[in-house]
């Protein structure tokens, strides 16, 4: 299936790909006739799938080959199979990592392979079955991988008369995935590199984040003009085009260019990362699993023992309370104020008058857990709530970083009107650090255990451990070095243009990991 290969995770990728399909497959089926069910398990040979069993009894090879794999015909399974990858992979980015890097939870228990605060390097598993592990660098390696060649075949290769589906409504599915893919790569790591090539540092990688994302575009006019993605992913493929590019030029500096692409995206537009409670567990929201269903994680408060060194940037020793930190009880003052100046949340068991923050529900389950007071998430209520993986709020949230003063009051008050939270009028508009402290507490809050805070950590000089850390309540393990991340070491070994020597160099020092 891989002819080419250079990167650890191309090993399994058969695999990967034939039991992505497979779990895509099953979520479907209900909306499809038994004989398609039939012909896909000749196609692919992916062995008898539960959702068949009722249908028809057979049997399939257990084998298939990369050329019946990649053919035109099935051009919209190799697609929508690209898309499980990522959903997967995501989902358990932001139930592990992204939760670790965003101070919203520790692990209480020794489960859940490892730790995942602040890991230098990711999971390298595949996309995981079990409750107790997780896995996300090798099913979005895999989805960038398959993406990439279907897309190559369908737009060098095959006719259109080949394809099964409309090829640039497809064409541009593939291209934003590709796009998200490596958005993420290009914005969490510090150093990046794809089957066997040059190391590339996070800019270079975000520009390739910033063409696929044009080509989608493009293809979305060539389609005729804009549609939905099925499945309940997006109701516009066009704004979840524009919404990605706009954070990529924003990540790049690009400010123009992401107010030009933020304009097209409308209030209330989400799309979404789909769950699913039935069938394979790779579809299950990966959040409910770990720190509902078997309590492995908890919420946790603000860090007020941290003793560790200054702040890298500025040469300055952190607050005893570490700002921007803790996610239990937090509230709203009447004026609308959410953070005090110096960065510390305000809470409801702190300040009697605040109202609850009702978009960062969380629970005290009145109980510890090896030490750890126990505190749930509620924001994802199953194992089939669908976690946003483009979000208008964020939009709003890096327009106001932008545009400051009062447009950027303007624009956290549409989104506390949105919710029926209190609205801001307690800041000066003239007052640059009230404003920023006033957008960085909202994104917090607004896009809680969504995947996007660690972001606004790297570039706002956010605090990172970079390696010290309790080894008792309130963590679990001793906290390691990240803050970007670098790829698995096999990554730096296995290829020719540089070794482990280059882990953490393409991006700034203070933004590299301690390793």
């Amino acid at each position: 299936m891989c002819e080419r290969g250079g990167a650890s995770w191309a090993r399994d990728h058969q695999n990967v790909e034939r039991s992505q399909m497979k779990s895509w497959i099953n979520r479907r089926m209900s909306r499809w006739p038994g004989r398609f069910c039939l012909a896909l398990m000749v196609a692919f040979g992916i062995g008898v799938l539960a959702a068949c069993d009722n249908v028809l009894q057979v049997d399939l090879p257990g084998q298939v080959t990369s050329k019946a794999l990649y053919d035109p015909g099935q051009a919209t399974i190799l697609v929508n199979s690209a898309a499980s990858l990522f959903e997967c992979g995501f989902s358990d980015f932001v139930a592990s990592d992204a939760a670790g890097f965003e101070d919203v939870m520790t692990r209480d228990t020794g489960w859940w392979g490892g730790r995942h605060e602040y890991d230098t390097d990711p999971p390298t598993g595949k996309c995981n079955t079990a409750d107790t592990g997780v896995g996300w660098w090798t099913p979005l390696q895999a989805a960038r991988f398959m993406g990439e060649k279907t897309y190559d075949l369908m737009t060098n290769e095959w006719t259109t008369d080949e394809i099964q589906g409309d090829p640039n409504q497809l064409e541009a599915e593939l291209a934003i995935y590709l796009g998200a893919d490596y958005e993420l790569f290009g914005e969490y790591f510090c150093d990046m590199a794809f089957e066997g090539g040059k190391l590339m540092g996070p800019d270079e990688v975000l520009a390739s984040a910033d063409d696929w994302l044009t080509k989608a575009i493009g293809h979305i006019n060539d389609a005729g003009g804009d549609f939905a993605i099925s499945g309940g992913v997006s109701s516009s493929a066009m704004e979840l085009a524009y919404l990605l590019r706009g954070r990529v030029r924003y990540a790049r500096g690009d400010e123009s260019g992401a107010a030009a692409d933020f304009a097209q995206v409308e209030k209330g537009f989400v799309a979404y990362d789909t769950r699913d409670a039935g069938g394979e567990r790779t579809r299950w929201n990966k959040v409910y699993s770990s720190h509902n269903q078997e309590q492995i994680n908890t919420v946790i408060p603000a860090v007020t023992w941290w003793e560790g060194p200054p702040n890298p940037w500025t040469g300055e020793a952190w607050p005893d309370t570490i700002p921007f930190t803790g996610y239990l009880n937090l509230g709203i003052l009447p004026n609308g104020r959410a953070v005090a100046d110096d960065g510390v949340a305000i809470t409801t068991d702190a300040e009697p008058t605040a109202v609850a923050d009702t978009r960062v529900p969380v629970v005290d389950l009145g109980r510890k857990f090896n030490e750890h007071e126990s505190w749930r998430q509620e924001k994802y209520p199953g194992l089939d709530a669908d976690i946003p993986m483009a979000n208008w709020e964020d939009v709003w949230l890096l327009r106001a970083k932008m545009e400051g003063g009062a447009t950027a009051v303007d624009l956290v008050n549409e989104i506390r009107d949105f919710h029926g939270l209190p609205e801001v009028s307690y800041v000066d508009p003239s007052d640059a650090d009230q404003v920023r402290n006033m957008i960085i507490e909202e994104q917090r809050r607004s896009l809680f255990l969504e995947g996007r805070f660690w972001a606004t950590k790297i570039r706002e000089h956010l605090w990172f451990p970079r390696g010290v850390g309790h080894v008792e309540p309130p963590t679990t393990f001793g906290y390691r070095g990240g803050v970007r991340m670098v790829m698995p070491e096999n990554e730096y070994r296995l290829n020719d243009n540089f070794g482990l020597a280059d882990r953490g160099t393409m991006c700034a020092p203070n933004e590299a990991p301690v390793l």
